[in-house]
């Protein structure tokens, strides 16, 4: 049976006097009266920071020291924000004008390409049935129409030919609904429709948020209802 050779509380002892010893070393490390050595430096030639109590074996030459406070400060810092060493001291420079317009701009163009995506496959109206209905429009309602079209074209001349497809009446009742060559090629028409409105709208809107010359010019274009 092994034997336990390290009395009860000695690690933490040990713990304890590396911990004393190192706070020793760093004051021995500053001059007398001096105050205790800032937790941080900072290169501008690599744009890092390099903790006092971590070992590096090569530092950069143009190291600062960092307080506590401006470290939170720059790792916390604006998404575009730089940094910069003036007189021996670290500042967040805020981002400028442009660069806040650009990034309005890129969220605003995402958010209305996302909006055009899932008005695509949001559903779309067809009166091919003789009233309106809505058919499903998702990728796998998308290949399953084009594949009853091409059906409906293969068998032409067929008499009485027709296809089932899922579609919805004016009152949300959903089901699998026969459909004519005729019908169903003209709910396809209809979906090419729907489907180019709303890449029509899409690059509307994507010019006038390139157009934009302020941020909240930018942020004012939304897709809005569908029409």
């Amino acid at each position: 049976m092994e034997q336990n050779l390290v009395e009860p509380g000695l690690a933490e002892q040990l713990e304890e006097s590396a911990e004393k010893l190192f706070e020793e070393q760093i004051e021995e490390s500053a001059p007398p009266g001096s105050p205790m050595p800032l937790p941080y430096r900072y290169s501008p030639s690599t744009g890092a920071f390099y903790p006092i109590d971590t070992h590096y074996p090569n530092l950069p030459d143009d190291l600062i020291a960092v307080s506590e406070n401006d470290y939170q400060r720059a790792i916390n810092r604006p998404f575009g924000a730089a940094l910069a060493v003036e007189g021996g001291a670290l500042f967040v420079i805020p981002p400028s004008a442009a660069f806040a317009l650009e990034r309005a701009r890129s969220q605003q163009a995402a958010a209305i390409s996302a909006a055009c995506a899932a008005a695509i496959t949001g559903g779309f109206q067809s009166a091919a049935l003789g009233q309106a209905h809505t058919y499903p429009s998702k990728p796998t309602d998308q290949s399953n129409l084009t594949g009853a079209v091409t059906a409906s074209i293969m068998t032409a001349g067929v008499p009485g030919w027709t296809i089932n497809f899922w579609c919805s009446d004016a009152d949300g009742n959903w089901a699998f609904v026969p459909h004519t060559a005729a019908q169903i090629q003209g709910v396809y028409a209809d979906g090419i429709a729907a489907l180019q409105a709303y890449q029509a709208r899409n690059q509307a809107l994507q010019e006038q948020i390139t157009a934009a010359t302020t941020v909240e010019a930018a942020q004012a274009v939304a897709w809005g209802e569908q029409p």
